[in-house]
């Protein structure tokens, strides 16, 4: 018996699923045919993982390109844009500092500034009007910042009050500010540099035996100005230098 009579022949379903013969090659070019790209492991791995789950694989991500170099920072410009601290002085009224070297030179105790008042010294309990012209908001501002930092303004604008210092060559001051029913004041005490000793402050000398006790308690009282801070400092810088201790 012949093949063709054992092998029954072939349905129309079954001759449709045989795969049809592959294109002839193109020889005539004389050029192999292109092999396909060979992929890294890592490329692998994610393609077959990609194709178990069900899903679309990713393309690789390009390659990072290096950033350009960032432009250096011109340092003046930097300091250019950033605000000045005598910003918002308005004409005619004068730096604070220049205001706590008058009262200085003066010998006066304290300065006295508001918005909406003229600035004013205190002179042994006694206040003098200065010819400077009314206070107004840009210059109280302006004063602030020359001697408070932006925290301590925005501080004091939450709190209404702060109390602070600073120094300049000629004098350490010590500054408060506090809110009025016409706006923000300060008040800074000039506190000078050099200690006065008791004999140049004409104290009774029985100051110095008080410096002396072990025990009890000394008060210093009087009113603004009088000189309370000013005879404790030179009581204590007698003990600095007459006695081998701490204070």
């Amino acid at each position: 018996m012949t093949d063709s009579q054992q092998r029954p022949p072939l349905s129309s379903s079954q001759s449709s699923r045989v795969p049809p013969a592959p294109p002839p090659m193109n020889m005539g070019a004389g050029k192999a045919p292109a092999r396909p790209a060979q992929q890294t492991p890592s490329n692998t791995l994610q393609q077959s993982g990609a194709a178990a789950s069900g899903q679309t694989p990713r393309p690789a991500a390009p390659p990072a390109t290096a950033a350009p170099n960032a432009a250096p920072v011109n340092a003046s410009a930097q300091k250019a844009r950033m605000p000045a601290r005598s910003v918002g002085l308005s004409a005619g009224h004068p730096t604070l500092e220049k205001l706590v070297r008058h009262a200085y030179d003066k010998g006066f105790s304290d300065v006295h500034v508001g918005v909406g008042e003229t600035p004013r010294f205190r002179n042994r309990g006694d206040i003098e009007i200065t010819d400077y012209p009314v206070t107004d908001q840009a210059t109280f501002m302006s004063w602030l910042r020359e001697v408070l930092t932006d925290e301590e303004i925005r501080r004091f604008q939450d709190h209404l009050e702060f109390d602070g210092a600073t120094q300049y060559d000629f004098a350490r001051v010590r500054i408060n500010v506090f809110d009025t029913l016409r706006g923000a004041g300060m008040v800074l005490r000039l506190i000078p540099l050099t200690i006065l000793t008791l004999e140049q402050l004409r104290m009774p000398l029985v100051l110095k035996d008080v410096c002396h006790y072990h025990k009890g308690l000394i008060l210093v009282t009087g009113p603004t100005g009088s000189g309370k801070s000013t005879t404790l400092a030179a009581m204590v810088d007698y003990i600095n230098n007459e006695m081998p201790k701490h204070v």
